[in-house]
């Protein structure tokens, strides 16, 4: 029943009872009103077929905006078109990606991976200093897992070998060489371990969504919901790389923090939960090889960050793309 005649049954009812006896005009106007509302409610439903609801728009929206996820993965052929007009909506776009400066989606965020390298070089620096009597003790392994942190936020988002291939040329030129210097970066902080590599991946990734639900963007919003799900693959990869590779309480952790990615995240605390489980996995983990750093790799792990990233800044100078 529509909601007009909803209404129009709760007043008559009304009236029955305030006139018992139901006087004969009484029920000339029951039969006018009970056509007229009848009448509304076949009108809005028209209008409600023609106009969807905000939230079915969102709905849609969040649909294309995952298709282009999946085209830059070899996935789906949305045309650019129908991705330009699912971007320009600002029920889509994340409020974080625009707060830095990135209002395309198909283009590098210059700010972030910016951010990212700079981040890297004086997470090393510090950790340099921190090195005493040429071991790399507690308050030294701390600044190598920021580190290593931010040079896997670019790997496993922003510089995928996907994402890349999707930007014009030149930005392309710019990337491609000094990806290779992360990932070289990036595998010696963590002695190449692989698995080492696949949690503190995975850890990142929840880390950035923290940035996005503080900025505003729901834990359903693409940017979030895909990292979520990157995540899980990537811890999903480490545990059973080496099952063996773990002592118990660290494995069970790193279980426990898999599934909690693979169940289905609701709220933005409960991100902010489950990456604080991450990094404590990630940390236990990562112990296994970066108390055996020493001063010289140190040297030598700053110096290729310094490199990376005044190369980076310098390309894009060159290019005129720093917008």
């Amino acid at each position: 029943m529509g909601g007009y005649s909803t209404v129009h049954n709760s007043i008559v009812q009304g009236l029955y009872s305030m006139f018992p006896d139901r006087p004969k005009w009484l029920g000339g106007v029951t039969v006018v009103t009970a056509l007229a509302a009848t009448a509304l409610d076949v009108a809005a439903e028209k209008y409600a077929a023609k106009t969807p609801p905000e939230n079915d728009l969102h709905d849609r929206l969040i649909a294309l905006y995952k298709d282009h996820a999946a085209k830059l993965s070899g996935g789906s052929n949305v045309t650019v078109n129908v991705i330009n007009q699912a971007s320009s909506s600002s029920s889509v776009r994340s409020r974080y990606m625009m707060e830095e400066g990135n209002t395309d989606i198909n283009t590098d965020c210059f700010s972030c991976a910016s951010a990212h390298l700079a981040a890297t070089k004086a997470a090393l620096e510090r950790a340099r200093d921190a090195a005493k009597d040429g071991t790399c003790g507690a308050d030294c392994r701390k600044w190598l897992n920021l580190a290593a942190d931010e040079s896997a936020a670019l790997l496993s988002w922003d510089w995928t070998d996907e994402r890349i291939s999707k930007l014009p040329e030149h930005q392309r030129r710019v990337i491609e060489p000094r990806k290779r210097q992360v990932e070289e970066l990036f595998r010696e902080i963590l002695g190449n371990d692989h698995q080492a590599v696949e949690v503190n991946k995975a850890k990142s990734l929840l880390g950035e969504s923290i940035r996005f639900v503080n900025s505003g963007d729901g834990v359903d919003h693409p940017e979030v919901a895909e990292r979520l799900k990157r995540s899980e693959e990537m811890l999903a990869a480490a545990e059973r790389l080496d099952i063996t590779a773990f002592d118990t309480d660290t494995a069970n952790k790193l279980r426990r923090v898999r599934q909690a990615v693979g169940n289905k995240i609701e709220f933005p605390d409960a991100v902010k939960e489950v990456y604080r489980q991450a990094r404590e996995v990630a940390q236990a983990v990562n112990d296994r090889v970066l108390s055996s750093i020493d001063t010289t790799r140190l040297d030598d792990l700053t110096k290729q960050a310094n490199e990376a990233w005044s190369g980076f800044k310098q390309d894009r100078i060159r290019h005129g793309d720093l917008q």
